[in-house]
């Protein structure tokens, strides 16, 4: 067997058996692992992973995400410029990527009364607003009462403290979250109710738009057919900005994103590492070390998917997780606005019925990579719930005067119908 080198001519020589040319591929493996100094004695060779090289790998290894994170500065910086320069054009620019991300035909000006559709969504969409906006109220309260009496259990414990009481509580996690709460909801004028007009059933908040509410025609008329599904749904959705859900999806999509580029920056198997195997296979031309090689590559492909795959799987529990949050923060807000929440259930069903969703779908893998719970365990858990969660629950507060009103009106119709 011969191995080919052109250069200025062709020249033939041999491969195996040839102890010349074994010493020279072992002197190859030699230097790759020292590197020898001008001046150095023989023998003294310096070490190839020196602390030197130790640095230039790990700016190697960083230099990815903080690129990343410099582009992503870059953006965020821009994006808060053109805001502050026009925010109308900005609002518009964002409603215009919202109507081709989802197909849609028109969005219905919320002024507009001649949409039956439209009248609906304003009409319950002002109750749940107000609701969110009194319960967010009465949580920063119920959170600065219990960040007060620990400041005051705290001074007591120990009068030398030093901190103010101001200090104090903006340190408190509970009163820090729903003070952002109230700022995120703004004021009830802020807030828009958006019809929009696509095939596709759909109800939504985007951090793009805030205070504005999306529900699709297709939504309207296939399930939230009555007030009370329709209050349920635009309930769950504005949960989510209370809740702060899509920042923090956000920011963990982001990190895990980072995490992935991090990954592949220091990841083991790099060139020098294949150059390694191939110099050792050249100096002992063993086919093990050459399905080494090949294993070696695989694994890097492997890793990296892994990677992907864990990042998938932690974004979909995590929203999974705000999913379950806002049906039960959902149903609290259509119950503060004194609508059927039982009734309001039964759009969960309906979707169930449409999914083909069944028992032994819920143990599928793609239910853990699924952004969504299964449809089936989310009408299980909103059903149960409804029992306690309804009007009657604030009928000695929001509710009192719709109470009061409906039994004014059932005995009005049994008078009229005795």
């Amino acid at each position: 067997m011969f191995r080919v080198s052109v250069g200025v001519g062709v020249r033939y020589a041999p491969i195996r058996h040839c102890n010349h040319h074994r010493q020279i591929d072992k002197l190859q493996v030699r230097r790759f692992f020292t590197k020898k100094v001008d001046g150095q004695k023989p023998g003294s060779e310096k070490k190839r992973f020196s602390w030197r090289n130790i640095v230039r790998r790990a700016m190697i290894i960083w230099r990815v995400p903080v690129l990343g994170l410099g582009i992503y500065g870059i953006g965020y910086n821009q994006a808060i410029v053109e805001y502050a320069q026009n925010p109308e054009l900005m609002e518009f620019k964002l409603l215009q990527q919202v109507m081709a991300s989802w197909d849609v035909e028109k969005i219905t000006d919320p002024k507009d009364k001649s949409c039956e559709r439209n009248r609906r969504i304003q009409r319950v969409g002002k109750r749940i607003i107000k609701s969110a906006h009194k319960h967010v109220y009465e949580k920063v309260k119920e959170a600065e009462e219990k960040a007060s009496n620990k400041y005051n259990a705290a001074i007591e414990s120990d009068p030398s403290l030093d901190i103010s009481k101001e200090e104090f509580m903006k340190r408190d996690e509970d009163f820090e979250f729903w003070t952002n709460a109230s700022i995120r909801m703004g004021r009830i004028s802020e807030w828009k109710c958006r019809l929009i007009h696509t095939e596709a059933p759909n109800a939504f908040v985007t951090s793009m738009l805030p205070r504005q509410i999306f529900v699709t025609s297709a939504f309207v008329d296939r399930y939230a057919v009555n007030d009370d599904e329709l209050a349920f749904i635009m309930g769950h959705e504005i949960s989510h900005l209370i809740l702060d859900h899509n920042t923090d999806s956000f920011e963990t999509s982001t990190g895990l994103k980072f995490l992935e580029l991090f990954i592949i920056a220091c990841d083991p198997f790099d060139g020098e590492m294949y150059e390694m195997i191939f110099l050792i296979y050249l100096s002992i031309h063993n086919f093990f070390i050459f399905f080494l090689f090949i294993f070696i590559g695989l694994a890097s492909i492997a890793l990296l998917s892994f990677a992907s795959f864990l990042g998938s799987l932690v974004e979909a529990q995590e929203s999974q997780e705000n999913e379950f949050e806002a049906d039960d923060l959902g149903l609290t807000l259509a119950a503060m606005s004194c609508f059927d929440t039982r009734n309001g259930t039964l759009i969960m069903k309906k979707m169930l019925h449409d999914s083909n969703e069944s028992e032994s779908d819920t143990l599928l893998l793609a239910q853990y990579l699924s952004s969504h719970p299964p449809t089936a365990k989310r009408y299980s858990r909103l059903f149960q719930a409804s029992k306690d969660v309804n009007k009657g629950t604030f009928a000695h507060s929001t509710c009192r005067e719709e109470i009061r009103k409906t039994w004014l009106q059932s005995i009005s119709f049994s008078s009229l119908k005795g």
